[in-house]
């Protein structure tokens, strides 16, 4: 054997490297979020993430059993903590567009229950895909080095300065 092709033996990272790549990580997808934008929508995260544990427990345990509980606890936490990515890529995207230019027709209390409907439908729907998509989101926001807000045009009138 020729001297060029000589073996190199590395050491394994230690559990200490693991734990900084991972509070790394965590700290990557909260700054990539603008402060105030991370701080908004928390209860609305908060349900939204209940409600798709509980569609996650219906689908995975009955066939998977304690495998299909910790499966259905990851996603869960996949998406509680990309779910602003997630609401960010809604936001001025297809299906906000056509929702939006929706009309509705119907009785006044008919037209309540399809709005309310119609909201927590989406927000289930944003939770539910918020592995996948805030996932990309979250990497294409680390590659152009950008942080993502969301633009709001009303005016807080108790935090003006």
């Amino acid at each position: 054997m020729s001297d060029n092709f000589k073996k190199e033996y590395v050491t394994p990272p230690s559990a200490g490297a693991a734990k900084e790549k991972f509070g790394n990580f965590l700290q990557s997808v909260r700054d990539h979020l603008r402060e105030d934008y991370r701080k908004q929508y928390v209860i609305r995260k908060t349900l939204c993430s209940f409600l798709v544990f509980l569609f996650w427990i219906m689908f995975w345990v009955p066939p998977l059993g304690i495998f299909g509980f910790l499966i259905a606890v990851v996603l869960t936490w996949l998406s509680f903590v990309f779910w602003h990515y997630s609401y960010w890529n809604y936001q001025g995207g297809i299906i906000q567009n056509f929702l939006d230019g929706l009309v509705r027709y119907g009785t006044f209390w008919g037209l309540v229950k399809k709005t309310i409907l119609q909201y927590i439908l989406v927000y289930f729907w944003i939770t539910l895909a918020a592995p996948a998509f805030g996932f990309f989101i979250w990497r294409k926001a680390v590659k152009h080095n950008q942080v993502l807000y969301v633009t709001n045009e009303r005016r807080d009138i108790w935090n003006e300065n």
